[in-house]
């Protein structure tokens, strides 16, 4: 419990696309005593007064940068931990306008199992055919379709002397209670181990802040709804990708971002070998 005399945790959750982050910030939910930010920096760039894309789209016009950084640095009287979900692209040459004081994390996932899973939702979505088409390259705005922007991150953080944690989707998923556990004790914020259950939610009913625009992207993508519909961390089953069967660019996509991956992947925290940075 946060008090006058102890300050609440802060800590942010850097992604990609697909990898079990709107899960994730679902479960941080689950302790209630938390103020839980999504994917602020990500409406700065897309929908803010400094966008360079989507041009007719002021959809967040209080969304300036400075905006988003202070209120993920204001005060929360009686909160526990302050925590914050997004992707690295948006601060790309903006690294001044990262918040202070954070704990950075970091969740990752093997890029074979991102695209694959992207690219039929791309497909399906009438407004991403209307807006950018649905090739991997044209949908991700930016070089490292998001794994080398979390890898700079990354490396300038650590540079830095900030703490950092990294997890792999697919070890969260072997083990929830036991990762959030040890994310928990590394962050500082609070741990129940009820947290990795959940009643399944509308976007707009839970507490957290989620601007209108990425709301309303959300109903017509569904990009948070497998998460919002879930009951909990599952693990799926088993299946075998054939990278080769895979469309041109989606094979480019995987090529670009593995190296970028298997570098945070080697950072990774190991259950059971106590293995943090």
């Amino acid at each position: 419990m946060s008090t006058a005399k102890t300050k609440p945790a802060r800590v942010m959750l850097w992604t990609c696309p697909r990898s079990l982050s709107t899960a994730f910030t679902r479960s941080v939910l689950e302790l209630g005593n938390v103020e839980v930010f999504n994917e602020e920096y990500t409406t700065a760039f897309f929908f803010g007064p400094e966008r360079s894309r989507l041009a007719g789209f002021s959809m967040a016009p209080s969304h300036s940068y400075k905006w988003v950084k202070d209120r993920l640095e204001a005060d929360y009287p009686g909160k526990a931990a302050v925590f914050g979900k997004d992707f690295t692209y948006p601060l790309v040459g903006r690294y001044h306008m990262l918040p202070e004081g954070f704990c950075h994390t970091f969740l990752v996932r093997s890029p074979t199992k991102v695209f694959s899973s992207l690219k039929p939702r791309l497909e399906a979505s009438k407004l991403s055919v209307w807006v950018s088409g649905t090739e991997i390259r044209s949908c991700i705005p930016c070089e490292g379709y998001t794994y080398k922007e979390l890898r700079d991150l990354y490396d300038h953080v650590k540079g830095q002397g900030l703490p950092t944690f990294v997890m792999d989707a697919d070890d969260l998923l072997e083990d929830p209670v036991e990762m959030m556990r040890q994310y928990c004790q590394f962050t500082g914020m609070p741990f129940k181990e009820s947290m990795v259950s959940w009643k399944p939610a509308k976007c707009g009913d839970l507490q957290w802040h989620c601007s209108k625009a990425l709301r309303a992207m959300n109903w017509f993508m569904q990009w948070y709804e497998g998460a919002l519909k879930s009951s909990g961390f599952k693990k799926p089953a088993p299946r075998h990708i054939d990278v080769e069967s895979l469309s041109a660019d989606v094979r480019l996509a995987i090529e670009v971002s593995q190296p970028h991956y298997d570098y945070m992947f080697a950072q990774r925290f190991i259950m059971n070998s106590n293995k943090a940075s």
